[in-house]
């Protein structure tokens, strides 16, 4: 074990951060926002643990105050937004294993 703390890379969102912090409180490797050979778009996180590699999108869901008064919320359309958005993101990584992490940051 080295004396260094690991630099960490400027996260792009809150929910990176925390799960970043979840790696590495339970002792796995991960790079950020790695590049992959013949890609062109980037996964949040490639994890590596017990011989297994994993690409991970992590998608963040603020909130949203909305109006005032009685209205009828569709919480399951904001997350599905939130998965097709990392259906995209990792599409074209189709030989390797995937994983979408999502995180309710309020």
């Amino acid at each position: 074990m080295s004396d260094m703390t690991p630099v960490r890379p400027p996260f792009v969102t809150y929910s990176e951060q925390v799960f970043a912090t979840y790696l590495d409180y339970h002792g796995y490797a991960w790079d950020y926002e790695p590049e992959i050979e013949g890609q062109t778009s980037r996964p949040d996180f490639r994890i590596r643990h017990a011989g297994i590699e994993l690409l991970c999108d992590v998608k963040q869901r603020d909130p949203n105050p909305g109006p005032g008064g009685a209205v009828n919320i569709d919480p399951v359309g904001k997350v599905r937004k939130l998965l097709q958005s990392a259906i995209r993101q990792l599409t074209g990584f189709d030989d390797h294993r995937c994983a979408v992490g999502l995180y309710n940051h309020g």
